[in-house]
């Protein structure tokens, strides 16, 4: 071979070696750079230029109908809370729960600042009232609290109240439970209002009252302080045994008397407030001058030092009027 074909062949093979490295470059791995991700605007929510179609309308989901109370006419419910004497929570058989006041009726407060004075035939001690609110209360609970029940609308009354509490007659047992709480004495007939059984309530009322039945049995309170122990324990230093130093306290009348609120006090000012103790006829409490917690016979003045003299004092005793009931001394 000559020279020049030599050469040839030396640039061929060079050339060679020169496209085969460019090829190898070119395949060699490369870092995966994570792409940035693209964002995309969110589409704008048209407002419709006109209300929609009935056909685009959603149809509402269908509710129970409620019950619909009619005068004159007759429901059957179950009595789930009695809140006093006249008023009580029902719930209907449709679920519907209503607040009744008894139709007709009319039963004292619980809270004695709540009654007001001649009210029931001119009975002023509104205390007394509220006893026999509670009384009620109690009495509604043992024929109603739990029971199924008649609930009975009138034409001739106000459907609601001021209170939109619903006014009707409730039926136990086929027993008209407001003429029974008239009867009984718990309560009156509620002249103010017009309804169809106001008649027959106001002569259940009269007969109630003529025979003292329940509240209308009534003659003023008389409560008196029956003793003082003023000397406790005797010769023993009275400090050491402060709960035998004590008053009695008793109702010597025909009514119920709630003390909640009178007042006993000595001679140089020192008083105790009674909480809500009632006595009934022929019942005491004593007042112990130390600690100790209140029952329905005994109940405590929580001093840490004795109140009354030895030698000389009084003991005087006020309601919740502030009205002088009795006095005891020595």
């Amino acid at each position: 071979m000559g020279f020049y074909g030599k050469l040839l062949i030396t640039f061929l093979t060079l050339l060679a070696l020169t496209l085969l490295g460019c090829s190898q470059t070119e395949e060699s791995p490369q870092l995966t750079a994570t792409p940035t991700p693209t964002t995309t605007s969110p589409t704008p929510l048209s407002t419709p230029s006109q209300p929609p179609s009935p056909e685009q309308t959603p149809i509402p989901t269908p509710t129970a109908e409620k019950l619909s109370i009619l005068p004159g006419k007759n429901y059957t419910a179950r009595v789930v809370y009695v809140v006093d004497g006249d008023t009580i929570d029902v719930l209907f058989q449709d679920g519907t729960k209503e607040r009744i006041r008894i139709l007709g009726i009319d039963c004292p407060e619980t809270d004695a600042s709540r009654n007001r004075k001649g009210e029931y035939d001119g009975i002023a001690d509104t205390q007394y009232l509220a006893v026999w609110g509670r009384k009620a209360e109690e009495r509604a609970k043992e024929l109603l609290d739990g029971k199924q029940v008649v609930v009975q609308t009138d034409d001739k009354a106000e459907p609601r109240d001021v209170y939109g509490r619903l006014l009707a007659y409730v039926y136990v047992n086929g027993v008209d439970f407001g003429a029974v709480m008239i009867k009984e004495g718990y309560a009156r007939c509620y002249y103010e209002a017009e309804f169809s059984k106001r008649d027959l309530y106001r002569q259940l009322e009269e007969e109630a009252k003529q025979n003292k039945i329940g509240l209308w049995n009534y003659s003023p309170p008389v409560v008196e302080i029956l003793s003082v122990n003023y000397d406790a324990c005797g010769e023993v230093d009275d400090r050491e045994c402060l709960n035998d130093e004590y008053v009695v306290i008793a109702n010597t009348g025909s009514t119920s008397v709630s003390l909640y609120g009178w007042k006993i006090q000595d001679e140089s000012g020192k008083y105790y407030i009674f909480p809500d103790v009632v006595l009934d006829p022929g019942e005491q409490v004593i007042l112990h001058t130390g600690k100790g917690l209140d029952n329905s016979t005994d109940i405590f003045w929580n001093s840490g030092r004795a109140i009354w003299n030895n030698d000389h004092d009084t003991a005087y005793l006020y309601n919740s009027e502030g009205e002088l009931v009795d006095n005891y001394e020595w």
